[in-house]
């Protein structure tokens, strides 16, 4: 923050051309523009992994596919997702 970056938190990029975001901001749905000359997407770095301890927790079975198992890129939960549904 000292060196002028400024993070947008709890928000989503509609649309990046290079030079311009559209964020939406995911509290509120409001929609603004920010001219910027480069765009960083920070995620997460841990699994969310609340849903499947619940229903462990409540004997419920289940199988545990994409970011629930480990942070990753979409391309990867996705794939997880595939890889089950066909083993049915």
């Amino acid at each position: 923050a000292r060196l002028g970056v400024r993070f947008i938190t709890e928000s989503a990029v509609m649309h990046w051309d290079g030079g311009t975001a559209e964020i939406a901001s995911l509290l509120t749905g409001a929609r603004e523009q920010h001219v910027a000359d480069s765009l960083v997407f920070a995620g997460t770095s841990m699994a969310e992994d609340s849903l499947a301890a619940e229903l462990a927790a409540r004997g419920i079975p289940f199988t545990a596919i994409g970011d629930c198992t480990a942070p990753r890129q979409a391309a990867f939960a996705i794939h997880d997702g595939r890889r089950v549904a066909l083993g049915l």
